[in-house]
């Protein structure tokens, strides 16, 4: 019973690991700086809009850009956060079955 709880162990944390290596460390040390150029650029978009300097057409093209990139970093936001839920739940595995050995 010690030995298939270490091999679900074992298991676990392979599965784990393999997540992990999902999340390529060059995309990852990317995101927040994208995350920030992304918000700076929506926050100079809504700033020119409320000026009221814009024709009529370039604040419509101006608004739908913002509401795309708005959209974008969304997007991001919610895939890291899928990324680390994923994670955390594998590792909350990992400890389940830590507790099961020391029983």
């Amino acid at each position: 019973a010690v030995e298939q709880t270490r091999m679900i162990k074992d298991a676990a944390e392979q599965e784990a690991m393999r997540k992990a290596s999902l999340l390529n460390d060059e995309v990852i040390a990317k995101v927040p700086g994208m995350l920030r150029e992304g918000m700076t650029e929506l926050e100079e978009l809504v700033a020119a809009l409320e000026k009221g300097e814009m024709t009529l057409d370039e604040s419509f093209k101006a608004y739908e850009k913002g509401v795309k990139l708005a959209s974008k970093l969304k997007d991001t936001l919610d895939q890291g956060e899928k990324r680390i839920q994923m994670l955390t739940e594998s590792l909350n595995k990992t400890d389940i079955t830590d507790e099961v050995t020391t029983q």
